[in-house]
């Protein structure tokens, strides 16, 4: 029944998936071209990051065939479907196993040390990537080997049929689990060892990133195992479908955002391609579109008149920057706050696991506090920075046993 309530939902639901799937390309193959660009973008990791960005670009065009759904009844044949899906499909597995690829890179970067800086960089990526590649084409075997011909409405989780389904969505929360594991080694790894604080800093943000995305895409995994799990009609069935995407999505749009706020190379790469010089100080203005003033200067010439049309058609462009830099200044801030929060938590956790290096994580504390800039931070992390007695600005270095945050 195409006027029932739940088909008017689940079209409401693709469209909110659609926005968010949207949202997601752009950032990601932002993420993709500001690891290009990098200055350290031959690192290992980072050829990892840009190829996570690349198979979650690649998933999340997906959305595009699922447009059916907004015209007549929705559905496909199943062969179509599955042909339209296979690449997407692809990119699904190739995002998941990536996510668990750099765990593990991170993990002998900080356990084998002489290995990872020895090791021939293609040797070692080929090594990932075949990893990963294997693992993607257990996506198109479920799809050929469970292949029943039926009309489908056009979806990632439409594509498979019967029990593969069931093992489809059994092996994404199969690797999401996994990936758990070379994230928790690499946590202890750098409590007991004496990392680099360059080295703390760069698996503190890969840590952030898979919390947000690995915690995404557990929840819904789960909601997807749930709802094949349970008996409930095929309309209701699609609701839930599309908002466990959602949830997915949401965790993979969110991935490039995070390392804006975590990562200072990859910060200053992303001002650099939005053509943002500077958005963190309250009276600063957008550097987007800053031209508007010029169009102003009619009103030194005769009655400095116009009309509105003329006027608002020259100014439309200016005026979006305006919001748009009021907007980017605000989300700066919030998600900078929400960081170091997260950060002085986690900071804090350590203090309370190893008594014994609280003097070591204190004067990383004092190193990340004594360069902020002071007003994003969290009230707690300022009055730390504060009691440090390290100035504003200042190189925060602290040698080892002198003295103590």
């Amino acid at each position: 029944d195409l006027g029932s309530a739940h088909w008017r939902a689940a079209k409401a639901v693709f469209a909110m998936k659609s926005l968010v799937a949207a949202f997601g390309i752009v950032t990601n193959s932002m993420l993709l071209l500001a690891t290009h660009r990098l200055s350290a973008k031959k690192a290992k990791r980072n050829v990892l990051i840009g190829a996570c960005a690349l198979f979650d670009v690649v998933h999340l065009s997906g959305i595009l065939f699922g447009l059916t759904i907004m015209v007549g009844d929705g559905h496909l044949d199943s062969l179509t479907c599955s042909i339209l899906q296979l690449l997407p499909e692809l990119g699904v597995y190739e995002g998941c196993f990536c996510v668990f690829s750099i765990g593990i890179d991170r993990l002998v970067s900080v356990s084998f040390p002489a290995f990872y800086r020895n090791v021939t960089r293609f040797k070692y990526l080929a090594v990932h990537l075949v990893a990963i590649l294997a693992f993607a084409l257990y996506a198109p075997f479920l799809m050929i080997n469970y292949y029943v011909p039926h009309r489908v409405i056009c979806s990632l989780a439409g594509s498979f049929h019967g029990e593969g389904k069931s093992l489809w969505v059994q092996a994404m929360l199969t690797i999401n689990l996994l990936t758990l594991i070379p994230y928790a080694l690499t946590c202890h790894s750098l409590r007991t060892r004496d990392e680099s604080s360059y080295t703390k800093r760069v698996f503190r943000s890969i840590e952030l990133v898979m919390i947000f995305d690995v915690g995404a895409w557990f929840l819904a995994v789960a909601l997807t195992k749930i709802v094949y799990s349970i008996d409930l009609s095929a309309k209701n069935r699609l609701v839930f479908l599309h908002l466990s995407g959602s949830l997915a999505h949401i965790g993979i749009a969110i991935k490039p955002i995070v390392y804006y706020f975590t990562s200072s190379e990859y910060r200053n790469i992303f001002r650099l391609l939005l053509g943002i010089e500077r958005v963190t100080t309250p009276g600063s203005e957008s550097t987007l579109l800053s031209f508007g003033p010029l169009l102003e200067y009619p009103i030194l010439f005769g009655d400095g008149l116009t009309d509105s049309f003329t006027c608002s058609t020259e100014l439309i462009i200016s005026e979006i920057g305006v919001y748009s830099g009021c907007f980017l200044r605000a989300l700066h801030r919030i998600g900078q706050a929400f960081i170091d929060h997260i950060s002085l938590i986690l900071s804090s956790t350590q203090q309370e696991d190893l008594p014994h290096h609280s003097s070591c994580n204190h004067i990383r504390i004092c190193v990340i506090l004594a360069v902020s800039d002071g007003r994003l931070l969290h009230p707690t992390t300022r009055r730390l920075r504060d009691s440090s007695g390290l100035s504003r600005g200042g190189t925060g270095v602290v040698e080892p046993g002198t003295s103590d945050c």
